[in-house]
């Protein structure tokens, strides 16, 4: 029995306060912080919070220049040229550089760092897909004024092979319209000579060729770029799936229209991180001077089989550490002495079928409780208020999928989880996504060191002692993926991303739930 109830976890709020979590407008990206270092250029690290569609940065990036009264050519020749600034920002002695030309406006951004790269006095070798003759507008004048200033292209056909000294390569030959696999050919085979040459900076234009903008899917084959500058508006695929072992590291450049363009549509997609949290007072608040154990909610943790007690006792260790007032932990006979033992502020007892009971408190299942619903049939939600933790794996067990399938678009994935079964899921991989049916969000703090055993576990404890503490689950969900992607960040930052374990994380949580501290002052004589 305990087996089966292994991670349901149930919180007792000390109130019934619900507060909205959502994205407004962080602002961030459109100038940099006075003293930052990217003040002076055109592109920043710092990402807006707000994430949009290929479709919806397509249909609107034009309605967005004109109210900026900026011409489409001008909106091109921004891009190119902080893309270029990017790359000699990202690789400041290069003075032989490879463009990768494809046939749209992609490519003329391409053709734009070439002529700035002309007007420094690099080295430019350039090939396009094609005949460039019959590029089209904007890009088609962006190819004319290159050649202008002396620059030569050459068709990159079967014969093209990247120069061994070159020093950086720009990615222009798919841009965010790219919906199918990149099929043999010349394109597949300038992306595969990119990736194999062994010393140039990739820099990939607006997403790196390959990757779909909307899932973060690989397209048979993608260019792997060392730095990505992303224009107008972050797309929601940069952040999740497969893209983030392509994009690198991800810049951003408004253009100057990033506020008409988040005027004009509609945001359901947002990014969160640590960082963008600490924009909202309530979330992780000052406690009041008079508060108590009880104001702080009580937990309920269920699960350790006989002989396996270790998952449990992480569980309840991080439900304390963000602040649960009381924590009950029920697990098997077996392992009672086990989870107790160096923590004694947990509360634990043996299984029983009381605490197996239906409840209509805020419930958080992970691991084989999400198993023994996958086993239940299902016709309609079955409850609003909690929050469901699948890995890939274990979404596509509750889908009836293949775990290939959830990956292919994890967007999608998390939203029929979420009309299947209602409530909040939480979709665990890179680039984290949390739906509670209206909003959609991603999670971009976070590192490979978390793929280790008990990492979920200690998510499971660390949202429901967020609930305890008031947070609606859909908050709880978001905070809580946060909290503990930041923590993991934050060990990886001082021993490294190899050999991390779940517990390591138990210690900066503390601080990172208390990022306001009170001061206390001296009031003896």
């Amino acid at each position: 029995m305990a087996h089966a109830a292994h991670h349901i976890a149930r919180a007792y709020p000390p109130h019934g306060r619900l507060a909205s979590f959502c994205a407004g407008g962080e602002s961030v990206g459109e100038a940099a912080c006075e003293g930052d270092e990217y003040r002076d250029f055109a592109f920043t690290p710092l990402l807006p919070t707000r994430l949009y569609t290929a479709a919806q940065v397509r249909d609107n990036e034009a309605r967005a220049a004109k109210e900026m009264n900026i011409s489409m050519p001008d909106l091109m020749h921004r891009a190119g040229s902080a893309a270029y600034e990017l790359l000699t920002f990202a690789r400041r002695e290069a003075r032989h550089i490879t463009l990768l030309i494809g046939k749209g406006n992609n490519g003329g951004d391409a053709y734009i760092v070439g002529q700035r790269a002309l007007e420094n006095g690099l080295t430019v070798h350039a090939a396009q897909v094609g005949d460039p003759e019959k590029l089209k507008g904007d890009a088609l004048n962006a190819y004319k004024r290159f050649v202008e200033l002396g620059g030569v292209v050459q068709p990159l056909d079967e014969h093209f092979v990247i120069p061994s000294e070159t020093q950086a390569i720009v990615d222009g030959l798919f841009g965010i319209g790219l919906d199918r696999d990149i099929a043999p050919g010349p394109f597949r085979r300038a992306i595969e000579q990119a990736n194999a040459h062994p010393s140039a900076l990739r820099l990939a234009i607006d997403i790196p060729s390959g990757i779909l903008a909307d899932t973060g899917k690989v397209a048979g084959v993608a260019f792997q770029a060392d730095v990505t500058v992303t224009f107008i508006a972050c797309k929601k695929g940069l952040l999740t799936a497969k893209a983030p072992d392509y994009v690198g590291r991800l810049y951003y450049a408004p253009l100057d229209v990033r506020q008409a363009f988040e005027n004009l549509v509609t945001c359901t997609i947002e990014r969160v991180s640590y960082q963008s949290l600490l924009r909202d007072d309530r979330l992780l608040a000052l406690r009041p001077m008079t508060a108590h154990k009880g104001s702080f909610g009580k937990a309920i943790l269920v699960g350790g089989y006989k002989g396996m007690p270790g998952a449990i006792r992480m569980a309840g260790e991080a439900c304390q550490r963000v602040g649960a007032g009381l924590v009950r932990v029920v697990t098997h006979t077996q392992s009672l002495a086990p989870v107790a033992i160096g923590r004694p502020e947990l509360m634990v007892e043996g299984l029983d079928e009381e605490v197996l009971a239906q409840s209509d408190r805020p419930v958080v299942l992970d691991a084989d409780a999400l198993n023994l619903l996958a086993d239940r049939v299902v016709s309609e939600p079955s409850r609003t208020n909690w929050v469901l933790t699948p890995h890939p794996g274990e979404a596509a067990r509750l889908l009836g999928v293949s775990t290939s399938e959830v990956e292919q678009d994890r967007f999608a994935a998390a939203r029929q989880l979420q009309i299947r079964y209602g409530g909040v899921i939480l979709l665990k991989g890179s680039g984290t996504i949390v739906d509670d049916g209206s909003l959609v969000s991603v999670v971009s703090d976070g590192n490979p060191g978390m793929g280790s055993g008990g990492m979920g576990d200690t998510l499971t404890g660390i949202i429901t002692g967020l609930l305890a503490q008031g947070l609606s689950p859909s908050e709880a969900a978001r905070v809580g993926a946060a909290l503990h992607a930041r923590a993991a960040d934050e060990v990886a930052s001082t021993y490294g991303e190899r050999g991390m374990l779940a517990t390591d994380l138990l210690e900066p949580l503390r601080h990172l739930v208390n990022p306001v501290r009170r001061v206390r002052l001296q009031t003896d004589a």
